[in-house]
């Protein structure tokens, strides 16, 4: 069917299709903003519910799999400071469509939504002891992430942080020499 009727037609589904993709760009960069939140707030168990159930961390001191997993190796490498404070700015969203390989699709319709997507952001993060206001580090670097769309929503498949800079304080490296 040709004529207004199969162009306005046209229009409305390409309309739909770029609502859900301003929705999709959304989420993603509130699931990348949420790791920070997690970490900030010592709430390391909540970051279990951002990946999908064999998602990938790696970070400089070591690597996960596993909600578990991640939520161990975030505690350990986290939970000795008081404060933490992560600034996620610049966040680039990529989309990679696989339609069928969705975590979690129950029907056909939701499979074809299947959409993956590559996230990187930039990353600050200062590291606080005690009631000092002075970081007792920080780091800046880039997040890599992937993720899926599954039945819940958008989930973290990898995610790798990767440092490009540190500072610590002084007292922190007469301590280290």
């Amino acid at each position: 069917m040709n004529g207004p009727r199969s162009h306005n037609a046209r229009r409305h589904e390409d309309r739909v299709a770029q609502i859900t993709r301003l929705d999709d760009r959304a989420e993603l960069t509130e699931l990348i903003f949420r790791v920070g939140l997690c970490l900030d707030e010592h709430r390391f168990e909540d970051l279990a519910s951002l990946f999908v159930e064999d998602g990938v961390v790696v970070t400089p001191s070591g690597a996960a799999r596993g909600r578990a997993a991640l939520v161990e190796h975030a505690t350990a490498s986290n939970a000795q400071f008081d404060r933490m404070q992560h600034v996620t700015t610049n966040v680039l969203i990529d989309f990679e469509d696989e339609p069928g390989t969705g975590y979690g699709a129950d029907t056909e319709a939701e499979a074809s939504l299947a959409d993956h997507a590559r996230i990187r952001a930039n990353i600050v993060a200062s590291f606080c002891q005690g009631t000092d206001p002075h970081p007792v580090a920080v780091r800046g670097g880039v997040s890599l992430g992937k993720a899926v769309r599954t039945a819940d929503g958008w989930r973290f498949t990898e995610l790798e942080a990767r440092p490009t800079w540190a500072t610590q304080s002084q007292e922190s490296a007469l301590h280290a020499a």
